[in-house]
């Protein structure tokens, strides 16, 4: 069967889960035919902090998510996470809110979802590559500017034969002096161009470089605020500092947030 893609799951945190005091809650993950679970811990506030990837075989399938107890037969309490919601999102951090058979709320589990295409639909939508420099140099608008730069320089060493010579080896000088002097300009206008390429870049990398902000987490901020205060979405803030935390909940003062 082909694969759509990945579902990258990190099982965070449970709160108000309705279990005995003695209860060893776990979570388990499926979508289809895969599944995982996490190990069982010994607190009604369970903190998992487990990573899973299930593979995703269509976009109509569901990530079942169930409260399991080790001291019950029965499942506690589970919810369907629509697949098709989380490709349209791309990462998200929800709060599932689990319920028994009778419908009743039996707690919740916090889920950071990110939703990965296979490598090959990847590759597929961006086949077209960004020309470089170097090629812009020998195909683009410097290879014009170089044409008209030597074409400009051809007439004038024409221009330049055009006067009348004393004699056959005066011609003839005339003739290789020219050649060389062509040569020259047609290498100084080739590096001129080359420079002045590289120049931009490094410019415009500069610049980029100094554009780059960070916010300093303070007491009370979240990754919702920080991105609202910077008009960016918190998926994109959350993104940019996988680095920094692998849980958007989970940011302290005095940490650098990268503002992309």
């Amino acid at each position: 069967m082909r694969c759509l893609g990945h579902l990258h799951i990190s099982v965070v945190e449970g709160r108000n889960l309705s279990v005995k005091i003695d209860a060893r809650p776990s979570v388990l993950l499926q979508i289809g035919k895969e599944q995982a679970r996490t190990a069982p811990l010994k607190n009604l506030s369970s903190k998992w902090l487990a990573e899973f990837r299930l593979d995703v075989a269509s976009e109509d399938s569901c990530l079942t998510v169930t409260l399991l107890d080790d001291h019950s037969s029965h499942p506690v309490g589970k919810s369907l996470v629509p697949i098709r919601d989380l490709i349209s999102i791309g990462t998200a951090v929800q709060w599932v809110t689990l319920k028994d058979p009778s419908g009743r709320d039996v707690g919740q589990i916090c889920l950071v979802l990110r939703f990965l295409k296979e490598i090959s639909d990847v590759k597929r939508e961006n086949g077209a590559s960004i020309p470089s420099a170097h090629h812009h140099l020998l195909n683009g608008d410097a290879n014009s500017e170089l044409s008209s730069s030597t074409s400009s320089l051809s007439r004038e060493d024409d221009d330049q034969d055009g006067i009348v010579p004393q004699d056959d080896d005066h011609r003839s000088k005339k003739k290789d002096q020219a050649k060389n002097t062509g040569r020259s300009k047609y290498f100084v206008v080739a590096a001129t161009a080359a420079a002045t390429i590289l120049l931009s870049v490094f410019a415009w990398t500069s610049h980029q470089k100094q554009k780059s902000k960070y916010h300093e987490v303070k007491e009370g901020d979240t990754m919702s605020s920080i991105a609202n205060k910077y008009g960016l979405s918190p998926d994109d803030v959350f993104e940019a500092n996988m680095s920094v935390t692998s849980d958007p909940d989970r940011i302290y003062p005095g940490d650098k947030i990268y503002i992309p």
